[in-house]
């Protein structure tokens, strides 16, 4: 058997020698390393608090600021490491911080892989820490600054459910780190939720996000809370009315049943009985007053069990009764065939084959 000489060193493949492509394990460690690491991590820290912005979100420091600085960068690294394609998968096993000055330091990273042939291995990395001092949300509140806007998140009918509010804040983390630091407050009401924003122009962009993610109708007001320097003090009101379809909701649209595939760029996507697809605008939504969601007794889970030529035969699977359909009466999803289960509703004397289950 011909053994694997290694390019780099020289040396040949044997046992505690494993190999990775034509390189031995230890050349290809210094040679390509077991990942693209960032060039630099950048951890942001309140210098009133110690509070730590971890991947948009402030942390209250947990045991000393080096544990904290730890964690920090633990985060970034599995964020933003992108693991050579020999490599399955990567792990943090210790990480040891060193600061030169308050605005600067070193990390030292020991990263353990597995490689798609099973090899373990374990990698050394220095990589330079910069950190930044911002005053966290709650230490500018303690420093008197003002919020310049209120964004106001409600519900179609004017109160945001509990998956509602879930689903607000499940968004409101995945927001761009810059726009995310200007909540400064968040107000916990019966109707919804008041984010007291930073800034105005943050406040509109946050309101837009929402906007496009959930169709949701936004209006914005303003009044005079003061005076500064002669000049009125202008404080704005967003209002952001979320509305309570959901992927996957079926719904009645120009008098049909339809299922909600999705929400993306203002618009709501709908599919008909039969596949067809079509779309409305946020605004043509609200200015229509909603889309009215079948309740789940209305919806019915059958079985085909036969087609003929005039007609479709269905087995209900809550309750065992057959339904003889003519197909003049039925809108179906695509081809079925018996055994098939689908989803249904019934109305105005039409069968609405919905999609296969």
């Amino acid at each position: 058997m011909v053994r694997k000489i290694c390019a780099r060193c020289g040396r040949p493949e044997e046992p505690g020698r494993p190999f990775i492509g034509n390189l031995c394990l230890e050349c290809y460690l210094e040679e390509k390393g077991v990942a693209k690491l960032p060039g630099e991590i950048e951890v942001t820290i309140c210098p009133r608090c110690s509070s730590l912005r971890v991947q948009g979100a402030w942390l209250p420091p947990e045991g000393s600021v080096e544990e904290t600085l730890r964690a920090a960068v633990e985060a970034e690294i599995l964020s933003k490491a992108k693991p050579n394609p020999e490599v399955r998968e990567i792990w943090v096993e210790n990480i040891v911080v060193g600061m030169e000055d308050r605005n600067r330091g070193v990390a030292r990273v020991l990263l353990g892989a597995r490689f798609h042939r099973g090899i373990e291995a374990r990698y050394e990395a220095i990589i330079p820490l910069r950190v930044k001092h911002v005053l966290c949300p709650s230490c500018l509140r303690k420093a008197g600054r003002a919020y310049e806007a209120i964004l106001q998140l409600r519900g179609e009918d004017g109160r945001l459910s509990d998956d509602e509010r879930r689903e607000v804040s499940r968004l409101l983390r995945r927001l761009p780190r810059h726009l995310y630091d200007t909540i400064g407050e968040v107000e916990e009401k019966r109707e919804g939720l008041d984010l007291k924003i930073l800034d105005q122009a943050s406040a509109r962009s946050i309101a837009s996000k929402l906007r496009s993610r959930l169709a949701a109708k936004v209006v914005e007001t303003h009044k005079v809370v003061g005076r500064r320097g002669g000049k009125a003090k202008v404080q704005t009101t967003i209002l952001v009315r979320i509305p309570r379809i959901r992927e996957g909701d079926i719904v009645i649209y120009k008098d049909r049943p339809a299922v909600i595939k999705g929400i993306s760029g203002n618009r709501i996507i709908l599919e008909e009985a039969g596949g067809r697809r079509t779309s409305l605008s946020g605004e043509e939504f609200w200015e229509s007053g909603g889309l009215e969601i079948v309740c789940e007794k209305e919806v019915k889970v059958l079985m085909v069990t036969a087609i003929t030529r005039d007609l479709i035969y269905l087995l209900d699977m809550d309750n065992y009764s057959t339904l003889d359909i003519p197909l003049s009466k039925a809108r179906l999803a695509g081809t079925l065939k018996p055994g098939d289960k689908v989803k249904a509703v019934m109305r105005s004397g039409e069968l609405h084959i919905l999609g296969k289950i």
